[in-house]
C-alpha cells in the first residue's frame, strides 16, 4: 500500500514582475507572518496576536484556495523567493463582500499592456487588440516603437498615475459573481433559516409554506 500527497496549492496561480513574485502560500512563508501579526505594525489587520492565533490566521488564508478557489497572495521577492507582504481577494465566512459585488461597486484596475511612441507622440494600448486599431489610426504611417509591460512593478510612478489612476483615462472592468455562486448562495439562506440559532426564521418559514402542504399526506 503506498500514499501519494499530492500539493493541495498546485492549482494557484504564478504571477511574476520584473522584481516580484505574486504566489500561494508556504509553509516556508509561517515564520516571516507570525513576526508581523505579533508586532505593533498589525495593529491595523487585527494584531498584535499570539503565535497559535496567527497560525490559525494562516491556515484560513491557505485554505481559503482550496475552499474558494481564490485567496490572498504571498507578494514574493523574485530573486530570492523571500515573503514580503500579502495581497489579493479574501472572503471569509460572514464577511458582506458579495453584497458588494451584487451592487456593481467592486472594479479592477486594468493597466495597458502596451506603450506605442512615436516621436514625441506616445499612447498606451489595453491589449494586442487596441495596439493593432491605434497602429492603424493614431500612428499610421509611422514609425513606431513599441514597449510590453509586464506588470505593475515595471511602470514608473507617473506610468501608473497616468494609465491606472487618473480616472480620466484609466480602464476599470466591473467584477460579477457567476450564475452558480448565486445559486449556491440561495441555497446557503435557506439553511441557515432553517438550521440556524434564531427559531424565529424557522417559525416564518413554516408560517409562509403551511398552505403548501397538502393534509392528507402528512400522516401518510
Amino acid at each position: 500500500m503506498s500514499l501519494t500527497v499530492a500539493p493541495s496549492l498546485a492549482g494557484v496561480p504564478v504571477l511574476e514582475t520584473e522584481r516580484l513574485r505574486l504566489r500561494g502560500p508556504k509553509l516556508s512563508d509561517f515564520e516571516t507572518y507570525a513576526a508581523f501579526t505579533s508586532s505593533p505594525r498589525a495593529a491595523f489587520v487585527g494584531g498584535a496576536v499570539p503565535r497559535v492565533q496567527a497560525w490559525r490566521a494562516f491556515g484560513h488564508l491557505t485554505g481559503h484556495w482550496a475552499l474558494r478557489g481564490y485567496s490572498m497572495f504571498i507578494i514574493a521577492d523574485k530573486a530570492t523567493d523571500a515573503p514580503l507582504g500579502m495581497s489579493g481577494p479574501y472572503f471569509p465566512e460572514g464577511w458582506p463582500e458579495p453584497e458588494i459585488v451584487r451592487r456593481g461597486h467592486l472594479y479592477l484596475a486594468q493597466p495597458p499592456l502596451y506603450r506605442l511612441t512615436a516621436g514625441k507622440e506616445s499612447a498606451y494600448a489595453r491589449d494586442d487588440a487596441h495596439r493593432a486599431e491605434l497602429e492603424a489610426t493614431l500612428f499610421k504611417g509611422k514609425k513606431v516603437e513599441v514597449g510590453r509591460f509586464k506588470g505593475l512593478g515595471e511602470m514608473n510612478p507617473q506610468q501608473l498615475r497616468e494609465t491606472t489612476m487618473d480616472p480620466a483615462k484609466r480602464s476599470l472592468l466591473r467584477i460579477t459573481l457567476p450564475p452558480e455562486y448565486e445559486g449556491r448562495a440561495a441555497v446557503k439562506d435557506l439553511v441557515d433559516r432553517l438550521m440556524g440559532r434564531d427559531p424565529a426564521q424557522r417559525f416564518m418559514f413554516i408560517q409562509n409554506r403551511a398552505a403548501e402542504i397538502d393534509p392528507e399526506l402528512i400522516d401518510a
